[in-house]
Order: C-alpha cells, then sequence, then structure tokens
C-alpha cells in the first residue's frame, strides 16, 4: 500500500542556497547531530536514532516523538558512544525489530578502525554485543537478516573508503571476508535484498551477486563513486505469470547518482531512467517493504511508485545542508498532489469471431457484460492494473494507449491496442484502420534489454502480444496477456508471439 506520510529526507552535503515549503517541516536533530536510521514500529509509530559529535565527546540518541524529544541511548561498556551506523533485521525478531549497530573504538589507530557489533531487541533500551574489536564498522542497508548480514570496513557512512566486504550467518557473532569473485575497487556502499541480491558499489563498478555473496559479476554502469545508493528493489509475482526472459525473477536494481538515476532487471546491463539532471541526495523506501522511493534532488523531491515517477515538489527546505532532516506532514501537497488513477484493463473473448478485446474503460466494460457489444463476449478473468490516462505520471516511462478500429469497409472487424508512439504513427498511416482514441489508458512501455534480448519491463508485469496471422483473410486479431497459461495455449494454436509490448503496474 502506498504510504508516504512517514517520508523523511536526510540532507548530507555541503549549503548552496536554502529554500522553504509551509508542509516540509524540520525536524529537530540533538546539536550536533547526525540522522542515522528511522524505524518504523508496530502499529503507526516509529523510532529515529541520531550520533553527536561535540569536540571529541560522542553522543547516542533515540526519540519516540518525531524528534520533538531526544533521550540518550546507553551502551554498556561504551560511556559515549560513537556509532557508525544502525540497521533494522527483517523480519523482526519478536514485537519490537532487532536493531543491529556499530560502535567505533577509541583506539587511537590512525590506519584501521575497529568497532563492537551490538543488537537491541527492545528498541535500544539495552544492547548485547555480539563481535568485538572488528574492522566490521559500515552495515549494509536493505533486508538483511539474522542469517543474512553483510558489513564492511571503515564504514562508508562514517567517512571512509570501505576495504573489504564480510557476511554474517550467525547473527553478527563472527564475520567472514567476501572475497571469491568480488570486483575490483574499494567499496563505498552496500545493499541487500530479501531475494538474496546483494549490490556493492566499488570505485570502479558496481558488482552483483545473486546468490547472497557466493559469486559475483561486474556491471555495464558507467564507474563513478558519488552512487549514493544503489536499491534493490523485491518483487513477487503471481505463480501463473510468464517467467520473464532474464531468469530473475522480479528484483529490480535502482542505482542513482549526481550524473543521473539508472534501473536493471539483472544487475548487469542498465538503463537510464527519466531523472537524468536530478541531484539525488537520497534515495528510500517511503517505508520498509514498500516498493515506493523517494528521490531528493536540489531544490525537489521527487516519488518513485510502481515503476513511475508519480509525484514531485519542485519547492523544499534546503537539502543540501549538513546535519539536517525534514519530514512531510501533508504528501499530497508536498509531492505535487495526487497520484494518477489507475485502472483495471479488462479481457474480453467472442466465442462466435474467435478474436480478444481490452477494455480499461468501467462503463464500457458494463456495456459488454450487459450484451449491448453483440452476442458470444464473455470476460476471460484476467484483467492488469494500469493507468487511467497520463495524467499524474509526468509521462515518464508512461505512455497513452492508442486504440484502433477495422475501418468499415476496408479493414477488419477488430480494435488494435499500442502503448508504442511509432506503432501508433504507423497504422494511423494504414487506410485498414480508423484511430478511436489516443488515450484509451496509458502504462509503463517496455524497453529493450541487450540481457534479455527483447524488451523488458524492469520488475513490473509485462504483458505479451500474440496476433492470429489473418490479415490475407481481413481478420486480424491481437491479444495481450501475462499468464503462462493463455502464454502456452496461443502458442499451441499457432497464433504469433510478438514479445512483450506492455507493461502493467500489476
Amino acid at each position: 500500500m502506498l504510504n508516504i506520510i512517514r517520508l523523511l529526507l536526510a540532507a548530507s552535503l555541503s549549503c548552496t542556497s536554502a529554500m522553504t515549503l509551509a508542509q516540509w517541516i524540520r525536524v529537530p536533530l540533538p546539536p550536533n547531530g547526525r540522522l542515522l536510521a528511522t524505524v518504523s514500529l508496530p502499529g503507526d509509530g516509529e523510532a529515529m536514532f541520531a550520533s553527536t559529535t561535540v569536540a571529541n565527546a560522542y553522543g547516542f540518541f533515540r526519540s519516540l516523538d518525531q524528534g520533538a524529544s531526544w533521550q540518550p541511548v546507553t551502551v554498556a561498556g561504551h560511556p559515549n558512544p560513537s556509532i557508525a551506523s544502525v540497521r533494522v533485521s527483517l523480519p523482526p525478531a519478536g514485537p519490537q525489530p532487532r536493531l543491529y549497530a556499530t560502535v567505533i573504538l577509541p583506539t587511537g589507530s590512525t590506519l584501521n578502525t575497529f568497532c563492537d557489533v551490538i543488537v537491541s531487541d527492545d528498541l535500544g533500551d539495552s544492547w548485547k554485543t555480539k563481535a568485538t574489536n572488528t574492522t566490521v564498522c559500515g552495515l549494509a542497508n536493505g533486508d538483511m537478516t539474522d542469517s543474512m548480514l553483510f558489513g564492511f570496513e571503515s564504514g562508508g557512512e562514517i567517512g571512509a573508503i570501505a576495504a573489504r566486504l564480510f557476511r554474517s550467518s550467525d547473527g553478527g557473532s563472527t564475520w567472514i571476508p567476501v572475497v571469491t569473485g568480488l570486483p575490483q575497487g574499494s567499496i563505498g556502499r552496500v545493499n541487500v535484498a530479501a531475494d538474496g541480491t546483494v549490490v556493492v558499489v566499488t570505485s570502479l563498478t558496481i558488482g552483483v551477486s545473486r546468490d547472497r555473496g557466493n559469486s559475483w559479476a561486474a556491471s555495464t554502469l558507467p564507474a563513478f563513486t558519488d552512487y549514493r545508493v544503489v536499491w534493490s528493489e523485491p518483487r513477487t509475482l503471481p505463480s501463473d505469470v510468464i517467467p520473464r526472459p532474464d531468469g530473475h525473477g522480479g528484483t529490480e536494481l535502482i542505482a542513482a547518482s549526481t550524473t543521473g538515476v539508472y534501473r536493471s532487471a539483472d544487475g548487469l546491463s542498465w538503463e537510464p531512467m527519466a531523472l537524468q539532471g536530478f541531484f539525488v541526495l537520497s534515495a528510500s523506501p517511503a517505508e520498509p517493504g514498500s516498493p515506493d522511493l523517494v528521490f531528493g534532488f536540489r531544490g525537489g523531491a521527487a516519488l518513485w511508485h510502481d515503476g513511475t515517477l508519480a509525484a514531485y515538489s519542485n519547492g523544499l527546505p534546503d537539502l543540501t545542508r549538513s546535519n539536517e532532516a525534514y519530514r512531510c506532514t501533508v504528501p499530497s501537497t508536498c509531492l505535487g498532489g495526487r497520484l494518477p488513477s489507475t485502472a483495471w484493463l479488462i479481457e474480453y473473448h467472442n466465442t462466435i469471431l474467435d478474436h480478444y478485446f481490452m477494455t480499461a474503460d468501467p462503463a464500457e466494460a458494463a456495456a459488454i457484460d450487459a450484451g449491448r457489444a453483440g452476442p458470444g463476449w464473455s470476460r476471460t478473468g484476467d484483467a492488469y492494473l494500469v493507468y487511467a490516462s497520463v495524467l499524474g505520471t509526468l509521462g515518464f516511462d508512461v505512455s497513452a494507449a492508442c486504440r484502433f478500429y477495422g475501418t468499415p469497409g476496408r479493414g477488419p472487424n477488430s480494435h488494435f491496442l499500442t502503448v508504442d508512439a511509432k506503432e501508433c504513427a504507423a497504422v494511423m498511416a494504414d487506410p485498414g484502420w480508423s484511430l478511436e482514441t489516443a488515450a484509451a489508458y496509458a502504462a509503463p512501455v517496455p524497453v529493450f534489454s541487450p540481457v534479455a534480448l527483447g524488451n523488458t519491463c524492469f520488475g513490473r508485469t509485462p504483458i505479451y502480444r500474440f496476433y492470429n496471422n489473418r490479415a490475407a483473410q481481413n481478420d486480424s486479431n491481437h491479444r495481450y496477456t501475462a499468464t503462462l497459461t493463455a502464454y502456452q495455449a496461443m502458442q499451441a494454436q499457432g497464433w504469433i508471439n510478438e514479445g512483450i509490448r506492455l507493461c502493467a503496474i500489476r
């Protein structure tokens, strides 16, 4: 479910100029504080954790009232804890989320940083030490579990470039170096997905593992050390959905940097998203487990929802100040008004004509159900969620669908739908087809993937198009489907598979 009420953006770069927007409220942090983590709690609450540095004294604080007040967090054996990172283990181990944190030890060494790994099951009221005097000081982002923890040396969050990657399968007690096949370069950021995908940003490339770090491949993404986030977004698709051609389930990878935002279905081949020019400050889910990403950029923010840039704001507080965080209290105004309306694209079959037809218009569907479209029509049971129009989607990766009907006396007694603008223009030039509407609905457009050797939908539901190959009989008809059962049936009947021609939200 879309939930952006708890939207929080933390800034981390130098100041340029200030902006204000009434719906964005600055979250008070402790003096010289740095926001470490915001943790969603059962129900509708949240906890915020921050670290402070005053002269050479450090502190660890928690807020349960959205930053209105901060209480010191006590860690046994560490009177003034300097916290490098705080992460959540998923799923929660008990009534409260299990928290992992790393405490920097005052070794005095200028060459290496050593830390203790600590864990709390009561939201920071008490902590247990899991590993001591280890070089694991940074913890990975994402969906880590007690049996799949990743950490790295001299964590990027405390100002240094990490040298080695480590993995723990026993809740953080022991950490084993990950070296086999890991791409070269100093590690700057690590993200973990629930399906076992691990993404490591190095100074030379981005490394991707699909098997919990046992084997690695280097991506084709340009090597920039300023990739601030690589986000692994697991998607669960129905069992009857046609397997994706890249063979990688539903995980989509998002990489964001000052040069742009990229996405990948396999972690190896990357496509630029329609966010070039965005100066990305952060990209994080609106809440744990949500597919929504929030991108911050100079003077604005954007909500990426269901694979589409759904809302944005051109006015924000100055997100380039260090040690500041802001909260959006009214998402409908903070992020550009209403989100795009969705609609179900419903499939019908005519047993007399052996034709298929789809509509996203509820009134038209009701008329067909009532028999006003003629005899033989009935629902197949398949329907796909699309957008009612491009309004609210900002047009990024989304196109309106052209709908044609065979020109009376020249064309077939059939409809044709496409979200491909070039194909729409070509069909408009064909006298055998007449345009009924250039906005039947709207949907994400498939893009070509050299890895899949064809179109892909990057984590959304791919819809295949089949053609009955009856143009010679002036009886052309197409069927769109995402179900494996229908896919196999159309191939068995000799219909031509035209590949992925549409992406559904689900």
